[in-house]
């Protein structure tokens, strides 16, 4: 058996809306799972007839409406008028369906995931983008099962989905990260393993979910809401990295005057730039390159010119600002040189300029991997060793 029991590294902190939405989960299961779920159903409930009908239909029949009566819990019945059906879907059953769950063990695995890996994510996006996110990401979910389920009376409960963008996004953000797995044949065999993120989410999206869809399995599992989930968890972060790439507006404006006049023509702006960083004048080739932010012409300024303005404005104090041109050199297909250099530049800013500790993780692995570099090499992995004693939880090797 492998399982997921932690992940590493961690930010520091406590992620208040990720352990709001664990206790939020579990206080339904304590208050209303787990009374409901003992409690014999009402048989004068006007609900009752609708799902005998479909419980019979779906067991061909075999069993009498009395028979079911005595068999069906009254969470049984909750769950049929609140949980998802494809057959009869409404926003307001979508999010319900999102915090019950079907019993102890769906609740404590749909839980652990969400310990593990949504600390991070909320530390990415901030509480309130991180919240929207999982419930969009559940709603998405929710509608993708929709898509595959076809008209299914069938209720769908769980976290699942939103869990899975949860999943999604910390695929996308967090490449990086290793997952502590638990290996254990028990008895006999017990260890644990670490694993790139990668890896382990690239599996449970694919072998876990993708291929049971592709081959057509019947199964309890709704890989439709682990697969919509997923996607909109990558679009989500998507959509952040994005982001990461463009100057924000305040900043670009207060680093660069409004006379600064673009020449005619892509290559004369480029040529101007290229001309100012040799003449040493970095915050002229730093305020036209800003001026033009989005122009086409920008993609003709050289990596190498890039990386000298980006490390110009990260020692000017302008954090967000060196980590938007780091990034912009990193969504190409430039040298390896160049591309350890930007890592190792993002990573540090990160770091030291936005205390984004697990971000700068990502770009400080890649640069210690890929660079020819032996300097950029030894800060990258001094910056890391930095980074693991500013851990909640300390942890040694990769």
């Amino acid at each position: 058996m492998f399982l997921p029991i932690g992940d590493e590294p961690n930010p520091k902190g406590v992620a208040w809306v990720n352990w709001a939405l664990i206790l939020t989960n579990v206080a339904i299961y304590v208050l209303v799972t787990f009374p409901l779920s003992a409690t014999p159903v009402d048989p004068n409930d006007p609900a009752l007839p609708q799902y005998l009908d479909v419980v019979r239909q779906l067991s061909g029949g075999q069993l009498s409406a009395r028979a079911l009566t005595q068999q069906t819990s009254a969470y049984d019945l909750y769950v049929f008028t609140h949980g998802f059906r494809p057959a009869a879907p409404t926003v307001a059953t979508a999010f319900h369906a999102m915090f019950l769950h079907a019993g102890f063990f769906h609740l404590a695995g749909n839980m652990l995931f969400l310990w593990i890996y949504g600390d991070n994510v909320e530390a990415r996006l901030g509480r309130v983008t991180y919240l929207v996110g999982y419930l969009v990401t559940g709603l998405a979910g929710n509608l993708f099962h929709l898509v595959l389920a076809g008209a299914s009376p069938m209720p769908l409960v769980g976290a699942s989905g939103a869990i899975s963008g949860v999943l999604g996004f910390y695929f996308v953000c967090f490449p990086e990260n290793r997952v502590r797995m638990l290996i254990t044949l028990f008895p006999i065999f017990m260890k644990v393993v670490r694993i790139r993120s990668r890896w382990v989410l690239g599996a449970y999206f694919v072998l876990d979910n993708l291929l049971p869809v592709a081959v057509g399995v019947r199964s309890s599992v709704a890989f439709g809401a682990h697969i919509g989930g997923f996607v909109g968890g990558v679009v989500l972060a998507l959509w952040m990295r994005h982001r990461d790439r463009v100057v924000p507006s305040g900043e670009a404006h207060a680093l660069h005057a409004d006379e600064v006049r673009i020449p005619t023509g892509a290559h004369a702006a480029a040529q101007q730039v290229t001309a100012s960083l040799a003449a040493r004048d970095v915050a002229g080739a730093v305020a036209l390159y800003l001026a033009g932010m989005g122009k086409p012409w920008q993609a003709q300024v050289t990596a190498s010119d890039r990386l000298i303005m980006a490390d110009w404005l990260a020692a000017q104090g302008h954090a967000r600002a060196a980590l938007a041109v780091y990034e912009q050199v990193l969504a190409v297909d430039h040298t390896p040189a160049d591309l350890a250099r930007a890592d190792l530049g993002a990573g540090l800013v990160l770091l030291h300029g936005l205390g984004r500790a697990t971000d700068a993780w990502q770009h400080l692995m890649r640069a210690q991997r890929m660079t020819p570099d032996a300097a950029v090499r030894a800060q990258a992995e001094q910056t890391m060793y930095r980074i693991q004693d500013l851990q909640k939880l300390k942890f040694r090797g990769q």
